[in-house]
């Protein structure tokens, strides 16, 4: 086989305006720019983006006029430089699924314009012959396509079903010893990430290695590479940081990420050079490392004697944050501060302990005002959810321990624990529950998916027969849910039930909330899309 060299990313979450700030906005696109930049420094053969690509499938001008302009400037610099294009080769994340109103995803959009390569598996086909198309140049459309007798085969996000579709996969893959095999799909993997769902990495899952040399995943922030002694699961993590856990992470140390850089002379394990490019906290002065927004964590414990107002605790916190070494502001000075340089840091701070104030003391937006008064730091977040009230007896926090997905995931696993017979199957049960909930609290709901997407589930699964209320064995799921051979009826028109039911639409992801902005943040001008 010819020699290959190739990158592979994920999750980019492009377009996510983090916390309504729109520099965090830039932050992620020059993430993203980095990669490109260092593709062409290394004349990489093709870039793999496995998922995850937006933030959501809700994008507004800024973010897609962005993406026009970077793709397009480093199409014409490689051009210039190397003589011929370098493909980014991309599969749908869960982030980038279309709306059940909309034809066609805004990837399948950049496809159209050939800014990338989308590959796409047509879930109508049924025959394993047809489960990997050659990718047209003409339709962009297909999920094989091959790079210098690489073949490179794409699955976009398919949620509860993804252990189910390994045998298939691996029936349709063809068995060659000369081609190196690789496969982009979008799932976690059980373990490498606390409080996450994920697949097993089962016999059946090991299986495919047989005929994949590169398993390429997207979807957990964090990257791994599996299994440890001879890996060929790979995960690289997010390119920047989109949720506090990220930064906290599971043991109280931040995830690693960053982007894998491949060089392949041979399927064998000494023809292959596998680096991990890991983002840097700040600019990169490394050629190993990328350039990426300063964080720093901090904990403060208000648990002090001296603190008996909250003037007190703002005067402590503003000095235990000057012991971590942050430039002071003086008093005289005009706070002007660059936050387009990315060694400027965004504080997050968590705030805990006992005192003895009640709740109605606490003002956290004057604590904040005033430590980006006192110190040149990017932003602060502020996490209070530790505090507790000598007074009133309550916690006093500003946010939550846990993520929406994490509390989400944590609800449906205890609905599920309630029935014995069903324990061994609560993963599956709670992910299938999650691909359910999306259609279902849609505003403008299409219920004609839900029998489809329930009808696909049951066809995989053979669950124990029980009753749900009695938990005697009285009746199986199917009657429950319908089956493929059942004539399904619209029973609630779109809307019918909105007057009912409070907006949830916010529960749908665990960033969209940070997609909403005011659009007097924004500048026409298309200098605001520097990055």
């Amino acid at each position: 086989m010819k020699p290959i060299k190739f990158i592979h990313t994920a999750d980019t979450h492009l377009g996510n305006v983090q916390y309504k700030i729109f520099e965090r906005f830039r932050d992620f696109n020059r993430s993203f720019k980095s990669i490109l930049d260092k593709a062409l420094q290394l004349e990489v053969d093709f870039i793999i983006h496995a998922g995850d690509f937006f933030n959501s499938n809700k994008i507004n001008p800024e973010t897609l006029s962005a993406i026009y302009l970077m793709i397009s400037a480093f199409n014409n610099e490689c051009h210039a430089q190397i003589g011929r294009i370098i493909p980014i080769i991309v599969i749908e994340g869960n982030h980038d699924k279309k709306n059940y109103f909309a034809k066609r995803t805004w990837l399948k959009f950049l496809a159209d314009l050939d800014l990338i390569k989308l590959l796409t598996l047509d879930t109508n086909k049924k025959s394993e012959k047809s489960f990997f198309r050659p990718y047209s140049e003409k339709t962009h459309r297909g999920n094989m396509i091959q790079i210098k007798g690489c073949n490179i085969y794409g699955i976009q996000h398919v949620g509860a079903f993804t252990e189910y579709l390994f045998p298939k996969i691996y029936n349709a893959l063809p068995q060659g010893e000369e081609t190196y095999n690789i496969l982009l799909m979008h799932f976690g993997i059980t373990g490498q990430v606390k409080g996450k769902l994920g697949v097993e990495l089962s016999d059946v899952l090991q299986k495919l290695h047989e005929k994949v040399d590169y398993l390429a995943l997207g979807h957990y922030h964090k990257s791994f590479q599996l299994p440890p002694e001879k890996p060929w699961i790979f995960n690289p993590g997010s390119t920047e940081i989109n949720a506090p856990k990220e930064l906290y992470g599971d043991e109280g140390n931040p995830f690693t990420r960053g982007i894998f850089y491949v060089e392949v002379n041979g399927k064998k394990p000494h023809e292959q050079n596998i680096q991990f490019l890991e983002f840097e906290n700040g600019e990169s002065s490394s050629p190993n490392t990328l350039p990426n927004r300063s964080f720093y964590n901090m904990r403060i414990n208000l648990e002090k004697p001296s603190l008996k107002s909250f003037d007190d605790v703002i005067k402590f916190v503003i000095e235990e944050i000057g012991k971590q070494g942050f430039e002071q502001i003086a008093e005289e000075e005009p706070i002007d501060i660059d936050r387009t340089d990315l060694n400027l840091t965004f504080l997050f701070i968590s705030l805990f302990g006992s005192i003895p104030l009640s709740k109605l003391e606490f003002n956290f937006s004057q604590l904040r005002e005033k430590i980006l008064q006192s110190y040149k730091i990017f932003d602060v977040k502020i996490h209070s959810q530790g505090i507790t009230s000598e007074l009133d007896g309550v916690k006093a926090g500003t946010g939550k321990d846990l993520s929406i997905d994490e509390i989400e995931t944590d609800t449906f696993t205890r609905m599920i624990e309630i029935h014995p017979n069903y324990a061994e199957y609560t993963n599956e049960i709670v992910t299938l529950m999650k691909d359910l909930k999306k259609p279902l609290l849609k505003k403008n709901k299409d219920n004609s998916v839900v029998p489809e997407i329930i009808s696909w589930w049951e066809n995989t699964h053979h669950l124990p027969e029980t009753n749900l209320i009695t938990e005697e064995p009285k009746a199986t799921l199917g009657d429950f849910m319908p089956t493929p051979s059942q004539k399904i009826e619209k029973q609630v028109e779109a809307g019918e039930i909105s007057n009912k039911v409070t907006d949830l639409e916010s529960l749908e992801d665990d960033y969209e909330e940070d997609d909403i902005f005011d659009e007097d943040e924004l500048d026409d001008d298309l200098e605001d899309l520097n990055f």
